[in-house]
């Protein structure tokens, strides 16, 4: 059994982290300061120390330091656990030798995924899950069967981090596939924007019923109220019976902008997209393959749009990946007449993805005019003019990257 040590001044954190890397699987042990730790660690070297910074007696950075200097502790994973938030923290542990640096606000499922890719090996596959395709609004029925009618959504599981992208109405199977596990669900909520058709379903997501589970949300904030603010607004009692104090679940939320941060053992990235409101796209990158998720962009394909539709920026931040979803509501017959809607016609969605040297696109927010008969169609077409791999979302699709 793998044994980690756990270096922490706070006795109730101490003796809960304890419990927890118990839980998991490991032996503990623990250290109320970085003295006694650096101690232990020479008499009998665990596998990996789980250290806070801020300790009496010996710095957490200090011991560190130690650690790595020392020929019987040199060896020993190291990951920092700290409330301190702050860049300059985080890049100073790591140049100092640190193997992660998670801060205590995080969810607690980030600690367990870096210390099990450290002690047990890195499993390095992403696994896709379409739960919604369907663009602008739900489209039931017999005509809709093959690709799905639901809004969309993505269930994406990187290790033991899951992350679910938009929360359209194909949210509410994904809660019901999730809640029959029995299991407490911790995920990371990643919404492409706000309209509708990407937040409709979660009022319908029943583990945020659940008092044991914990979502963090992230998403763009509008011009003029937090991405939180504008989430609850859908629970305002004009619009919905049930009110978001119901939500018994640990929900909290982050604002984003065009930036990069990590999840997990997921390095994210977010540009901006070409739709009315403030819309992200998402590129995920974990040991050397990359997702992207661009949904709700139009690409005007026009000369020298570029500086308007973003098409020159967005070509390099999906360059290379493994695998794009994109936006692709339109024919290119049908895209003249709903110009600047936000959407985009399929033939530059191909261009742009085979320039961007993208290895395999999915086609994505399908018209809820679309019957399966035209996707069908749609789908051979791309097929034909394309240079990569061409595909098109399906309620139900299951890929591993």
């Amino acid at each position: 059994m793998k044994k980690i040590l756990i270096a922490e001044d706070s006795a109730q954190v101490r003796e809960t982290l304890k419990s927890v890397v118990e839980m998991w699987g490991y032996e503990a042990d623990t250290a109320s300061d970085g003295s006694e730790a650096l101690r232990k660690m020479e008499d009998s070297p665990p596998d990996l120390v789980i250290i806070d910074i801020m300790m009496p007696v010996l710095h957490g950075l200090n011991l560190l330091q130690k650690i790595k200097a020392g020929e019987k502790t040199s060896n020993i994973k190291v990951v920092i656990y700290t409330g301190k938030d702050f860049e300059s923290e985080k890049a100073k542990a790591l140049e100092l030798g640190a193997d992660a640096y998670v801060t205590k606000a995080e969810n607690i499922e980030i600690l367990k995924s870096r210390i099990k890719n450290l002690l047990e090996g890195e499993d390095t596959s992403f696994n896709i899950e379409i739960f919604g395709a369907r663009g602008s609004i739900p489209a039931p029925g017999k005509n809709y069967e093959k690709y799905g009618g639901n809004t969309s959504c993505v269930k994406l599981k990187a290790g033991e981090s899951l992350f679910i992208l938009d929360a359209g109405t194909g949210i509410r199977e994904l809660g019901r596939t999730l809640s029959g596990t029995g299991e407490k669900v911790s995920a990371f909520l990643l919404f492409t924007h706000t309209h509708w058709d990407h937040i409709q379903g979660f009022p319908f997501f029943a583990p945020a019923y659940d008092p044991g589970n914990e979502f963090i949300v992230y998403g763009p904030r509008s011009m003029d109220r937090s991405l939180e603010d504008t989430f609850k607004l859908q629970f305002d009692p004009n619009y919905f019976p049930v009110s978001v104090s119901d939500l018994s679940s640990r929900i909290r939320f982050r604002d984003l902008t065009e930036e990069s941060f990590s999840c997990g053992p997921v390095d994210i990235s977010t540009v901006y997209l070409n739709h009315p409101g403030m819309t992200l796209g998402y590129a995920f990158k974990r040991s050397g393959r990359k997702i992207c998720y661009i949904t709700d962009n139009e690409l005007t394909g026009e000369a020298g749009a570029e500086s308007v539709d973003g098409a020159g920026r967005l070509s390099e931040f999906i360059s290379g990946s493994d695998l794009c979803i994109m936006d692709a509501q339109y024919t290119d017959l049908e895209y003249p007449e709903k110009r600047g809607w936000g959407h985009s016609p399929i033939g530059r969605v191909l261009s742009l993805a085979e320039g961007a040297g993208v290895s395999r696109l999915i086609l994505f927010h399908h018209d809820p005019d679309h019957t399966d008969e035209d996707m069908d169609l749609i789908l051979d077409s791309a097929r034909e003019r394309s240079g990569i791999s061409v595909d098109a979302a399906r309620e139900g699709d299951s890929l591993d990257i």
